[in-house]
């Protein structure tokens, strides 16, 4: 299981700097000039107009999540297992020998 949890923080930090890659190349918002400001602004082209950019990002967040989500049932499942493990050995304790 420990492998499982390597995986996920593999994939939590694959998909961080990634989504850190896509936040750099994502278009700002055009900011106006005085000049545009006065005589009206120009045509631009907004470079990501259907927002496939920030979509991509948001579902960079969403692998990365389900990568944590992988750490936590490994750390919750190992857990169990050693309490598991405790209480039957505390119960094989308290048993009377025959």
């Amino acid at each position: 299981m420990v492998k499982q949890r390597h995986i996920g923080f593999t994939i939590f930090a694959i998909c961080s700097t990634l989504s850190a890659r896509l936040a750099i190349f994502e278009p700002q918002p055009h900011k106006l000039t005085p000049a545009e400001e006065r005589w009206g602004t120009r045509q631009t082209d907004d470079g990501d107009s259907l927002g496939i950019i920030y979509g991509v990002r948001h579902y960079v967040y969403g692998l990365g999540v389900l990568g944590l989500l992988l750490v936590v049932e490994d750390f919750v499942s190992e857990k169990s297992r050693k309490k598991k493990g405790l209480s039957k050995l505390k119960a094989d304790e308290t048993k009377p020998a025959a």
